[in-house]
């Protein structure tokens, strides 16, 4: 019933793979712009594409921005081996090498808002207390622009390209970079993704400067979903919520910015905010352990339990599939127990009574999710086709794709020729019910609860399955 989000890269991206991340149950595919260029970005949208055509499943596409993310070249791309105790020097020099000396950074005002003892992380997919791939470094001295660093532990940082956070640290950049804006107007809309992830969201202003983006781009039907990644955004929280249509928790960046301990209790009030108004939630940074190993732990493991217990509608893997060896096994990961009758009633007593016509009936499917039913919600999507007198187009598509994130929803693309008078209404509730037979979710003696829109009416029927 939950989603998954699968971030493709290197150790993903190849057809099979995908499939195989697709049979496992991935939903979304996740394409990060923190690293690579579009051209290979294109590539891995073809290779889903004709992953999506082999299995005949439908997966929808998440865009994740850059957004004001400090990073480190390593030109050479040879392993930096740092110390424990060492001294290790962030420069804005951007001629010099990447070594265990010195760490060129892209924000060159960092050393005019760090003080001594402040802490930054730098690593791949930053700090998580169990890899030695990144490294955590105390803040001993700033030296006109250059910021002089003890190392707390010892690492070894490989790669092209190291992420850099200053923990409580503001930093004064845009949360869409003219790059972001650049390449959601040329890759986004050619590929007409369904998900724009904003990365680092701090305001409610960062969400309605998306909108307009996305506006002017004709891509009105893409979501936005806000990344909560620091104490600012959690701040603001609230109306983050109110403007974005989902949320995703980037526990990993958070646990950097905030205790850890009230990491969860964050986790915990956002994951109610988000269930009680209807907004898809999603929670990062779950099965750290599996980039390295096909099982998770038993905390792992516990971990994925009980975000789906507090709501969370998807998990969203990153490093786990990006650059992860077990890619497909990563996905495997399935919510074990769910007390509806205790989130009925939860929602029900936020909702209040009387409802309003549309929670009464709940003839959005969205609505219906929102109320965590025990069995599945299949929605059948009825494309509409259009025509400009230059091309045809189809609508409905991306209500379809949408549905992917959102827990307990599985769409079903009908016919685009099917019309709608009530003998066309019969046929594809019959077409439904066959695919839900055949997906097992309908049986001998069921009971099928059908809300349908007829004409201007909400309707709900009940549908009992012969013996």
């Amino acid at each position: 019933m939950s989603k998954i989000i699968g971030t493709l890269g290197p150790k993903s991206r190849a057809v099979e793979t995908i499939e195989g991340m697709l049979k496992a149950g991935m939903t979304v595919a996740r394409i990060d712009f923190s690293y690579g260029t579009p051209e290979y970005h294109q590539e891995t949208m073809e290779f889903l594409k004709q992953a999506v055509r082999n299995t005949r499943t439908l997966c929808g596409v998440m865009m994740d921005t850059l957004g004001p993310e400090l990073q480190i070249i390593n030109k050479s791309e040879t392993p930096i081996a740092i110390d424990v105790d060492a001294f290790v020097t962030l420069t804005p020099d951007q001629s010099k090498e990447a070594s265990s000396k010195y760490l060129p950074i892209n924000f060159p005002n960092l050393a005019n808002v760090v003080k001594p003892k402040d802490t930054i992380f730098v690593g791949q997919y930053l700090f998580t207390g169990s890899e030695s791939t990144s490294i955590w470094l105390e803040v001993n001295e700033v030296k006109g622009n250059e910021i002089v660093c003890r190392a707390k532990n010892a690492a070894t940082l490989a790669g092209p390209l190291f992420t850099a956070l200053a923990s409580s640290v503001r930093i004064d950049l845009p949360t869409l970079s003219e790059n972001d804006k650049k390449v959601i107007a040329s890759w986004g809309k050619a590929n007409r993704i369904d998900f724009l992830s904003l990365s680092y969201c701090r305001h409610a202003e960062d969400v309605k400067q998306a909108r307009a983006l996305l506006t002017s781009l004709e891509l009105t039907n893409t979501q936005i979903f806000a990344k909560i990644e620091n104490a600012e955004g959690l701040k603001h929280f609230d109306d983050i919520l109110k403007e974005a249509d989902g949320i995703i928790l980037s526990r990993g960046n958070l646990g950097i910015d905030l205790p850890s301990e009230k990491v969860f209790l964050f986790q915990k009030a956002a994951l109610y905010k988000c269930n009680m108004l209807g907004k898809p939630a999603v929670i990062t940074r779950v099965v750290d352990t599996m980039t390295e190993n096909p099982r998770p732990t038993r905390a792992e493991a516990t971990d994925v339990a009980n975000a789906v217990l507090d709501g969370s509608d998807a998990i969203l893997l990153g490093a786990e599939t990006y650059r992860g060896n077990f890619p497909i096994q990563s996905i495997g990961t399935a919510e074990i127990v769910y007390n509806q009758r205790f989130y009925f009633k939860k929602v029900l007593e936020y909702v209040g009574e009387p409802m309003g016509h549309l929670e009464s009936i709940a003839s959005a499917a969205k609505l219906i999710a929102k109320y965590r039913p025990l069995m599945p919600v299949m929605v059948v999507v009825i494309p509409q086709i259009s025509t400009n007198f230059m091309r045809f187009s189809f609508s409905g598509t991306f209500t379809a794709r949408q549905c992917l994130i959102v827990r307990g929803l599985f769409p079903i693309l009908a016919d685009p020729q099917v019309s709608t008078s009530n003998a066309a209404n019969e046929l594809v509730l019959k077409m439904a019910i066959e695919h839900g037979k055949m997906a097992g979710c309908i049986k001998a003696n069921d009971r099928v609860v059908v809300c349908q829109k007829i004409g201007d009416s909400s309707v709900v029927r009940i549908v009992d399955m012969a013996a």
